[in-house]
């Protein structure tokens, strides 16, 4: 039989051995929460589907992770607000900046048109393929060549207009049907790049090469044919 001091003496052994284990035991999860947030700062840093990680909750036993939006324009990562996820839902136009005046180079003409040939959406024929630039002028990430793009037609017609394929090479400016990526159009081209031929304020020159004359002549024909006398 143990004595009431024996007693009292194991008694306090095992509290001290199950304080021990207690303080272990708390150790041990302080040190694994430790090497939990490590892990999960690792994974904020990892890549999913291309998006680098923002936040990851966990509840129970579900796992939520957030990343950042990329622009599809520069590809890179943005932070959005609520407000902006649901405006860019509705109009993903503006995200893509297609609402705004693009750049791109002329890169190859589509095909020859031949008298008689009919221009429509799925072949319009008289339209060139096209390089989209950034704003800095250099040629667009990710975005491969435009095949066949509506050239703009002044005084359009049956068999009918001003007709000219721009050089490759040449800057046009690109607009976008409603937004949308996968109908482009040229509006115009532009001069830079190209030389410049003699003309001044209030003068009105058509010219196909160097040495033809103003069409602002008096009475001039304008024609491809267009020589000096010429009535």
């Amino acid at each position: 039989m143990p004595t009431i001091g024996q007693d009292i003496s194991n008694r306090a052994a095992r509290a001290s051995l199950k304080h021990a284990l207690d303080l272990a035991r708390r150790e041990a999860q302080a040190d694994a929460a430790v090497k939990f947030s490590g892990h999960l700062d690792r994974m904020a840093t990892a890549m999913v589907n291309g998006h680098r990680l923002s936040s990851i909750r966990l509840e129970n036993d579900d796992t939520t992770i957030t990343w950042l939006a990329k622009n599809p324009l520069t590809g890179k990562s943005v932070a959005m607000t609520p407000a902006q996820r649901q405006i860019d839902a509705a109009y993903p136009e503006l995200s893509a900046g297609l609402h705004l005046p693009k750049f791109a180079r002329v890169e190859a003409h589509a095909e020859g048109v031949s008298s008689g040939d009919l221009a429509d959406p799925f072949r319009p024929r008289y339209a060139v393929d096209l390089q989209l630039l950034d704003a800095d002028g250099k040629p667009a990430k990710n975005t491969p060549i435009y095949p066949a793009v509506p050239l703009p037609l002044p005084m359009a017609g049956q068999d009918s207009g001003m007709f000219q394929f721009p050089p490759v090479g040449t800057l046009v400016e690109v607009a976008f049907t409603d937004g949308r990526p996968d109908k482009p159009f040229i509006r115009q081209t532009l001069a830079q790049g190209n030389t410049l031929p003699d003309v001044k304020p209030g003068e009105q020159l058509q010219q196909q090469r160097g040495g033809s004359l103003p069409a602002s002549y008096p009475g001039r024909r304008l024609g491809a044919e267009n020589r000096p006398g010429d009535p």
